[in-house]
């Protein structure tokens, strides 16, 4: 299970929802980094949440699979 914080912040501009004050989850299953709760935005306009790598990058870094949340 992910030990998350009680962090809250805003996106970052990387079109993802990343928040600048981010929610700390378990370690990356891939890479050992700490995994971040990352938000979107879904085809229905209701807002979707997923734990990701901190190393994750398109096209470089980390390319472990979410972990979706909803």
């Amino acid at each position: 299970s992910n030990n998350a914080n009680n962090a809250t912040g805003n996106g970052n501009g990387n079109g993802l929802g990343a928040a600048s004050k981010q929610e700390i989850g378990d370690p990356c299953a891939k890479c050992g980094k700490p995994t971040v709760k990352r938000s979107f935005k879904r085809k229905d306009g209701k807002e979707g949440l997923f734990w990701g790598c901190s190393n994750w990058a398109k096209g470089k870094g980390c390319d472990a699979a979410p972990v979706w949340i909803n």
